[in-house]
């Protein structure tokens, strides 16, 4: 059976939702790194396959709070960003995102839209 349209456009939003993570998890990152960041990782993850829009919140206070003293940056983790992803396959446009519940970050599909 051939996937359709909607699950092709939502299996491509997992793929870049899944490198955003694993990619930039890890990364150094200080209180004056936030903004450029936050556009290298759109920048990055635009590059992929039928994305159209990418949007990285990166949390000042979450960074602030894992600071290490003493070296002066902390290591991005996925607790620290909200982030929405859309995807253009077609004729089906999937706005994914990835934000924290219960200090975890999850990552699920938030609309999907077929046009015609």
């Amino acid at each position: 059976m051939k996937p359709t349209e909607t699950e092709i456009a939502c299996f491509e939003s997992g793929v870049k939702l899944g490198s955003l993570y694993h990619q930039f998890s890890g990364t150094p990152i200080s209180l004056s790194s936030i903004e450029s960041l936050s556009s290298a990782i759109e920048k990055s993850i635009l590059n992929q396959p039928h994305c159209t829009n990418v949007s990285v919140e990166i949390s000042e206070e979450a960074v602030e709070k894992s600071m290490n003293d003493d070296f002066g940056y902390a290591e991005l983790k996925g607790d620290m960003m909200a982030v929405r992803i859309k995807i253009q396959y077609k004729d089906t446009e999937v706005v994914s995102k990835m934000r924290v519940e219960r200090d975890y970050p999850l990552m699920f599909v938030d609309s999907v839209e077929t046009k015609g």
